[in-house]
Parts: structure tokens; C-alpha cells; sequence
């Protein structure tokens, strides 16, 4: 993804001085590794799958990227795609190294900031270590991350081997009382996704959780939700009838029971198969009957081109910028006056 960085011009009659520098301790570390995420075990998911997906696409891949599930026969928690791979020297840049990144010159890539691949640090119950094993060129090598004495991350390549396979996985184990949360927090990023992924190890309890009877019917969800939506907020034990009055398909009542109620103002946008809440108080913070307006117990849901809206830097929020503010007005806006006209 094309970064947006605002780089600020100041006419000053000052010589340029020394670049100031950091002091990567513990406690930086930490800020870029999990003090960041709200939400660690979604984003740990929706980083490292956004750039599996990357990796597919990039390679022409029409395989599906897999998705482990840690269960009790296999507490293992993994990622794998089918693409190119990557060398050791190439693992130990893109994972070891906060702020790299392949994917700064283009509009393609969902991925940019270079923290995304560092999230599995996050997540402290095994603490914060992960496996990277990556196939390239016939040669496949095993890397560890993990967070030594001094809680600060380090890197070891475990060797390497002969293979004719190629892709990449990022595996780590999973405390037992954390296998539903990651079953739970992957929903809305699969929903959302470019792409389904083949779901391993528990794809019967996938489907249960999230509500669906069968994987077609989650294809049905997806697919509607790549439309621009601006329908009725409907209960998940609505009546068939009252989903068919709105337009809306059955099989979408697990995502009004599993995404949208943890969305505060019943308005989604997705940008690069990512879904953002929208906070209607950052969009139209000093009128109060335009954000009524907008939500009227409707779900809405918006998509804009990779690179279009501005982030935070863990991904889970919105930045609400000026262009991020004036480009959310305008589309929030057409779309609630369009509803409006042809439900007068």
C-alpha cells in the first residue's frame, strides 16, 4: 500500500541538523509489539492473513491460504500461504525488522507499515514467540522470533533444508483457554477478507460459532457484503419475513449477531479487505441530526480503494484525517440521502 504521510515543508533559516535516533529498549519494543493493539488476538489474525493473501496474489496463486485452528490434539495457531516464499536473509528483514517492507510501491498489497508480520509478538500467553518456515528457490528455512530475558525480541535462524514446496508459515502455540477467542475475533476478518481461507482444525466449530450451517452460506454473506449497503438493522431472530422485506438474504443473520452489534454506529467500511468501525462523532462531530440521520437504525456498509482512507498504525481504527473526514462525509451522506429517496 502507497503510505500517506503528509510529510510536513517548513521554511526555517535553521541548517539541517543531525537526524535524531532511537533507543530501541524493552519499553519501545513493547509499544510497537503490543502496547499498540486493542485487540491483539484479531489483529495477530488479520495481519499476518492480510499478508498471506498478499503472497497469494502476488504469485498468481489461486490456492486458498490455510488457516489452522489450535484445538486439543494440535494447540498450534498457523498461517500458510503458496507464494513465492521467501529467503532466511529476506525472513529475517520482513519479521526481524520493525518498519520493513516490500509494499510501499503500489496500491495492490494490502500491507505497508512494516508491524504488521511483528503481531504474533503480541501474544504473551506462549511469550510473544512465533515460527516463521518459508520455502524459496528449493531451499526451506526455519526461523524463531521470541522476546529474551531482557523482554526484548530476537531472532534465530534454525537451519535450513532441500524443499520443492514454496509459501510461507507463521505458526505459534495457543493457551487452551484461547481457542474459542480466535475462532471468535477471525470472523469479521474472514467476512471481509479478498479471499475465504481453507479453515484447518476446526472448521465444523468455525461454522458453529459464527453461526453459519455451511460454507456456502457464508460465500452468500460475502459476497453480499462486497455490495455498498444501506439496509435495516434486523435482529438475528427476525422473521424470514421480515429479511426478505429488506432485501436481505437469510444467511446474513450471523453477521448482524457476530459483526455488526460490536460495530458502534452500525456503519463498516472496508478498504483492502479490511473491515473499520466508524465513529460518527469523528465524521460530523458538531451535528448531532446529520449522524442520526445517517445511522437511523440502519447497517451500512462502504468500500474504498487500498490507500484511499488513513489508519492507525495498528490497523484496528480508522485515522480521521481531513481527507479520511471529507471523504467519509461524502459517501455517508449520498448514500443515507439516496436511501432516503427511494424509501420516500
Amino acid at each position: 500500500m502507497i503510505m500517506n504521510q503528509n510529510l510536513s515543508q517548513v521554511d526555517t533559516n535553521i541548517e539541517d541538523g543531525e537526524v535524531m535516533g532511537l533507543e530501541m529498549n524493552s519499553m519501545l519494543y513493547s509499544v510497537l509489539s503490543d502496547k499498540m493493539y486493542q485487540n491483539p488476538v484479531q489483529s495477530i489474525i488479520r495481519e499476518i492473513y492480510s499478508n498471506a493473501i498478499d503472497a497469494n496474489t502476488a504469485a498468481g496463486v489461486e490456492k486458498p491460504v490455510q488457516v489452522h485452528f489450535a484445538n486439543s490434539v494440535e494447540p498450534v495457531f498457523y498461517i500458510r500461504d503458496f507464494g513465492v516464499g521467501m529467503t532466511a536473509d529476506e525472513v529475517i528483514k520482513v519479521f526481524g525488522t520493525y518498519g520493513a517492507s516490500n509494499k510501499r510501491d503500489n496500491n495492490e498489497q494490502i500491507g505497508g507499515l512494516g508491524l504488521g508480520a511483528k503481531t504474533p509478538f503480541a501474544y504473551k500467553k506462549n511469550g510473544g514467540m512465533f515460527t516463521v518456515e518459508s520455502c524459496k528457490d528449493g531451499i526451506k528455512s526455519t526461523t524463531v522470533f521470541y522476546k529474551g530475558s531482557d523482554d526484548i525480541p530476537r531472532k534465530k535462524l534454525l537451519g535450513t533444508e532441500e524443499s520443492n514446496d514454496s509459501g510461507t508459515k507463521v505458526s505459534f502455540s495457543v493457551d487452551e483457554s484461547d481457542f474459542n477467542d480466535f475462532i471468535r475475533e477471525s470472523i469479521p476478518v474472514f467476512l471481509f477478507a479478498k479471499q475465504m481461507p481453507e479453515i484447518l482444525g476446526a472448521s465444523e466449530k468455525w461454522l458453529e460459532r459464527a453461526g453459519f450451517n455451511n460454507f456456502e452460506d457464508v460465500e452468500v454473506v460475502r459476497a453480499f457484503l462486497t455490495n455498498e449497503l444501506d439496509v435495516e438493522k434486523l435482529s438475528y431472530y427476525a422473521e424470514n419475513e421480515q429479511y426478505q422485506e429488506a432485501g436481505v438474504p437469510m444467511e446474513m443473520k450471523p453477521f448482524f449477531r457476530n459483526v455488526l452489534e460490536r460495530y458502534s454506529n452500525n456503519v463498516i467500511v472496508e478498504m483492502g479487505g479490511v473491515p473499520y468501525d466508524v465513529d460518527l462523532t469523528q465524521v460530523f462531530p458538531n451535528d448531532y441530526e446529520v449522524r442520526n440521520f445517517i445511522e437511523n437504525g440502519r447497517a451500512k456498509v462502504l468500500h474504498f480503494p487500498i490507500g484511499s482512507l488513513d489508519f492507525q498504525s495498528s490497523r484496528e481504527r480508522l485515522n480521521y484525517t481531513e481527507r479520511t473526514v471529507d471523504s467519509l462525509q461524502r459517501r455517508l451522506v449520498n448514500l443515507a440521502l439516496r436511501t432516503f429517496k427511494e424509501n420516500a
